[in-house]
C-alpha cells in the first residue's frame, strides 16, 4: 500500500473555514487516491482521523469541521478524510482509470480499506497515537475497521452510528420493504449495478447490489455484531432527539448500548440533550462530552 503526503503541485497550504492546514492524499491498497485535510500541531502526540457520513465529504461537513477544531484545541491533531463513498455520486482517481464512487456505488466494507490507508498515512507522519472519530455511516465504517485490528488504535469516538439491522428496518417502514424488493428484482434479473431510487432510510440513489449488501438479511454492518471486537476505549454518542424518534436505526440505541456495556469501563455512552443526528443545536455539548472522555479515558 502507498500512503503519501502531497508534494509539488499536490502540496497546498490552504485555509478552510478559517483554519490553517494542508490538503493531503493517500492511496489505498486497491489503488484509489483519496484526499483529506490535516490541521493542528505536527508535533502533537495523537491524531484523530475524522470520517464523514453518507453522501458527505471532508470539506462540506460543518459537523466534522467543528469537531476537528475542538480536537485541535485539546492539543491533538485532526485529519478530516474522504472515503470512496464521499458525496452522492463521485469519481475516484486510480492508477489506470477513474472509478465510479460515492454513496450510490460504495460497498460499506470498502470503507475499512480506506481507513487502513489513512491510518497508515497518519503513522507515516510519526504521530505516536491514532484515534478515529466517525459520524453516522462514517462511525459504522470505523467500527468495521476497528473490529479488524490492522494497527493499534488509541481510541474511537462513534457519533450517532445507525444500526443496520434488516429485521428492525423491515418492521420500521413499508418503504424499506418496497426498496428491498426493488433491489432484489434487479439483482435477480441480472442487473446488480442498476441504480435504484430508494426512499428509506432516506431518499437516495444506490445500486441494487449495494443496497442488499448494506441493509440486507446478512446484517454485515450491524454494530451489535461487531462492538465486542473493539479492543480499545470507545465513546458512543447520540442526540437526545434522534434516540427519541420512532426510527429503528436509532430509537433507544443509547439505553440499549448502556445495558450492553454494563460493568465495562472501556466503552461509554453519552446522550447529548437537544441533539439531532447532526447535533445542529448541541455541538458545544457534544464537544464538551468528547473532551471530558478524552481526558478521563485516554492517555
Amino acid at each position: 500500500m502507498k500512503a503519501i503526503l502531497s508534494d509539488g503541485l499536490f502540496l497546498l497550504w490552504c485555509v478552510m473555514n478559517g483554519t490553517e492546514g494542508r490538503l493531503v492524499e493517500c492511496v489505498t491498497k486497491d489503488g484509489l487516491r483519496l484526499h483529506g485535510f490535516l490541521q493542528g500541531r505536527t508535533d502533537a502526540k495523537r491524531i484523530w482521523i475524522l470520517v464523514h457520513g453518507v453522501m458527505s465529504n471532508f470539506y462540506g461537513s460543518s459537523l466534522l469541521a467543528h469537531l476537528a477544531e475542538g480536537v485541535v484545541r485539546t492539543g491533538d491533531a485532526a485529519l478530516r478524510v474522504n472515503t470512496r463513498g464521499h458525496d452522492g455520486i463521485s469519481f475516484q482517481s486510480a492508477a489506470i482509470a477513474a472509478n465510479r464512487g460515492g454513496a450510490a456505488f460504495e460497498r460499506v466494507r470498502d470503507g475499512a480499506t480506506d481507513l487502513l490507508a489513512w491510518h497508515e498515512f497518519a503513522l507515516g507522519l510519526s504521530f505516536q497515537k491514532v484515534g478515529i472519530l466517525g459520524h453516522s455511516l462514517g462511525a459504522v465504517k470505523s467500527i468495521l475497521y476497528g473490529s479488524q485490528n490492522k494497527h493499534p488504535l488509541n481510541g474511537m469516538i462513534l457519533a450517532s452510528p445507525p444500526r443496520l439491522n434488516y429485521r428492525a428496518l423491515l418492521q420500521d417502514s413499508k418503504n424499506f420493504g418496497d426498496s428491498m424488493a426493488m433491489a432484489r428484482d434487479q439483482v435477480q434479473s441480472g442487473n446488480p449495478d442498476a441504480l435504484i431510487h430508494v426512499r428509506y432510510p432516506f431518499p437516495m440513489h444506490i445500486t441494487a447490489e449495494n443496497f442488499l449488501d448494506k441493509y440486507g438479511t446478512g446484517d454485515h454492518y450491524d454494530y451489535m455484531r461487531l462492538w465486542d471486537k473493539l479492543a480499545f476505549p470507545t465513546l458512543w454518542t447520540f442526540g437526545g432527539k434522534e434516540v427519541g424518534e420512532n426510527k429503528a436505526s436509532f430509537f433507544g440505541a443509547d439505553d440499549k448500548l448502556r445495558a450492553t456495556f454494563a460493568g465495562m469501563s472501556n466503552h461509554q455512552v453519552i446522550t447529548i440533550p437537544k441533539g439531532d443526528h447532526n447535533y445542529l443545536a448541541a455541538r458545544e455539548g457534544l464537544m464538551e462530552g468528547i473532551e471530558q472522555w478524552i481526558r478521563s479515558h485516554l492517555v
